[in-house]
């Protein structure tokens, strides 16, 4: 941008330049003729004219390009002050859902029983502990079999959807968000921001949140847009493999865990 102006700032210096040269040459020939000769010399200075209305028209257009590039550096100031504004925003709402998110499970409640002596002995869980418990019941009920766990996790999910649903459809609404924001028009440079914002909260979950979103997730009725953006983003690359069960594993495409 300021190559350009400097440019049009040369080659209208240079017009100038060349204008007074041209002007004083003609003056120095013009007094050393005679009288005689000047009044011919200035019907042929009408060229010059013709020459100094030539640069003149130059020296508009150079104006005028200034002008444009001017008008042309503004708006893309413009832009970027918008796009900063835009940041800001996205910034404001993902943190502010962040903060709701943890609200929720905060909010979290659950129990379960042990039986002795014919009697229940109820415990009682509130927080992530409940996801502690939560694991524990799909570990218990389900098996290493593909075959199988829709079945069996879809008994879970009634019993149990009511306590973890609002949680994890809080999540991935964030992530979703993330994922369908554009950070800029490069898209590596869009791509590298995603995975930034979407790791900020992925970090925050604690194996046992993980390890309820994968089986969650995998299960048919769920929604499948969750499981594409787990793999989409390598969600499950960090978890350690003793907690999944490998053919579970295989509801999910391998680009999940790298």
């Amino acid at each position: 941008m300021q190559k350009n102006n400097i440019k049009f700032l040369l080659i209208g210096l240079c017009s100038i330049f060349f204008m007074i040269i041209v002007l004083w040459f003609n003056y120095l020939y013009a007094v050393k003729l005679g009288k005689d000769y000047q009044g011919i010399f200035g019907d042929m200075f009408g060229a010059s004219n013709a020459l100094f209305t030539g640069l003149s028209f130059t020296g508009l257009i150079i104006t005028i390009l200034l002008q444009r590039q001017e008008i042309k550096d503004t708006k893309n100031e413009v832009r970027k002050q918008a796009k900063i504004i835009s940041i800001q925003q996205f910034e404001n709402t993902f943190f502010t859902l962040i903060s709701c998110h943890h609200q929720i499970i905060g909010d979290l409640k659950s129990d379960s029983y042990s039986l002795k002596n014919g009697e229940k002995n109820y415990i009682y869980f509130e927080g992530r502990k409940v996801f502690k418990s939560l694991v524990e019941t799909i570990f218990i009920n389900i098996e290493n079999d593909v075959n199988t766990f829709n079945t069996k996790f879809a008994k879970l999910h009634e019993g149990l959807g009511d306590r973890y649903l609002h949680y994890v459809r809080n999540l991935f609404q964030i992530i979703k968000i993330v994922d369908e924001y554009k950070f800029n028009d490069d898209e590596n440079i869009n791509t590298k921001e995603k995975k930034k914002y979407i790791g900020i909260i992925w970090q925050q979950l604690s194996d046992n949140e993980i390890i309820l979103i994968f089986y969650s997730c995998a299960y048919e009725k769920e929604n499948h847009e969750y499981k594409n953006l787990i793999e989409k983003y390598a969600l499950m690359k960090n978890l350690t493999e003793i907690f999944l069960h490998d053919e579970i594993k295989s509801f999910y495409s391998k680009s999940a865990f790298k």
